[in-house]
This record gives structure tokens, sequence and C-alpha cells, in this order.
């Protein structure tokens, strides 16, 4: 709802793919998916579950053997793949264990266990693209997104076309900063455009001549408002619902 570009050419538009909406909310959001048919989930738990969530999802493919070995020999320390293994598949992280820690208030935690193996399963079997945003990003934070990180080096989802983490920032310039790697007032790393050192630092690594990057930083947007201007146009934001 509030990414309408993304939710409609990625998400709805790929109408062969299963979807999965992971919010205690039932959100217009998940509403469209459930609605689309087949078989699309709504998965509901307590806020700030993801972790054990996700982990659990982690153990029911490593109990089953469901993982991508060749792609973890490849690509992960075998001593980190052995601590992730034994944290995942202990007692405590098991999906009825987990159902019950963070199923909502009158909900069924049998039903949740079970979406967990099924999350499992489609892991496990399907190529997958995954997608969070502030409620992930900010409610468990480096832990959260790890969490899912995880589960795509597991499964080998990851470096090819239908497979890999996407982050949706808030903010228009929160895009930029994701996905590029700058935005008008600061160059990666939040380093400073108007300092020569900073600049020189990222042209050695972005390999182009320094005068490529410009020394004057950008306009914020909202000093442009404070100027005697013939037309403000905001379009594709929620808040413009409001005028």
């Amino acid at each position: 709802e509030t990414f309408p570009q993304f939710f409609i050419k990625k998400v709805m538009a790929n109408r062969g793919a299963v979807k999965v909406v992971v919010d205690p909310m039932l959100t217009s959001t998940a509403k469209a998916v459930v609605a689309g048919g087949g078989r699309n989930l709504h998965v509901r738990f307590r806020s700030g579950g993801d972790v054990l969530f996700n982990t659990s999802i982690a153990g029911e493919i490593l109990r089953h053997g469901l993982e991508n070995r060749a792609y973890l020999d490849q690509y992960v320390e075998p001593a980190a793949v052995e601590a992730y293994a034994g944290l995942a598949t202990s007692p405590e992280l098991a999906p009825d264990r987990v159902a019950e820690r963070i199923a909502l208030a009158g909900s069924s935690a049998s039903e949740l266990a079970a979406v967990i193996r099924e999350c499992a399963r489609m892991w496990a079997t399907r190529r997958v693209v995954s997608q969070s945003s502030m409620g992930l990003n900010q409610r468990t934070g480096v832990d959260g997104v790890a969490s899912l990180l995880n589960l795509h080096l597991l499964t080998g989802n990851l470096g090819e076309p239908g497979r890999g983490h996407l982050r949706v920032a808030g903010q228009s310039n929160a895009p930029s900063e994701v996905y590029l790697g700058y935005n008008s007032q600061l160059l990666p790393f939040r380093l400073k455009i108007a300092n020569a050192d900073h600049r020189e630092k990222i042209a050695m690594i972005w390999r182009i001549p320094v005068e490529y990057i410009d020394p004057v930083p950008g306009i914020p947007i909202s000093h442009y408002v404070r100027e005697p201007i013939g037309l403000l146009l905001v379009q594709g934001t929620d808040f413009a619902n409001n005028f």
C-alpha cells in the first residue's frame, strides 16, 4: 500500500509466484495477496517474533536435510554453518515451541507451527525473493534482517534471477542510499561530499576520476518549498492523499 510501484509491478504482476505476507496486521497488502488465491499466505504472529520465526524455518530445513549443501560448501565457512545449525535445530526452536511463544492471543499455535513447516518447504524447493521494510528493520533491527539473510544462504537463494533480498526504505532519498549508496547530501559510508579526502576515497573505490564527483552537496527538497515556486507536485507518496 505504501510502496505501490513495488507492489503492483513486482509482486502482483508476478502471477506465477506464491506470495507470503508476514504482518501481524490485516493490511490492504495482506488482503490483496490473499485475494489473489492459490497458495498465497498471510502469516500473523506477535510483533518482534521474526527472529524466532525465521530461525525455526531454518531448523526445519536442516532437520530434513533440505539445505543447499553445495552452496554452503562453496560460500560459507564450515564453522559458521555448524554453529548456526546447532542453534537452529535446538529443541527450543522447533516449530511447535516457537509457535507457542509468538502466536497472537486467540490464534492457533498449531496452525502457526504448520505454517513454519510449509514455509521451510517453500524456501528449500522454490526460488525465493524476500523483501523487508520498516516493520522488520526497526522492530528487530540487524538480528531480524540477519535471520532472513541466513535463510537465503542456507538454501542458496542468492546471486541468480529470482533469488535474493530487497529492502524497501521509507523515503524517496532512502532507497537511493540503499540501492546506490549515495544521496545528494552524503557519499557512501556517511562520508561528506564537501570533504576533498572523502571524495578521493570514494573515487578510488568507484575507479573514476575524482572530478566526476561534484564537491557541492545537492539541495534538500525542503529548501525548495521555502522559495517562491509556481507548482509543488507531490506524487506517489501516501501523504498526498491528505491534500
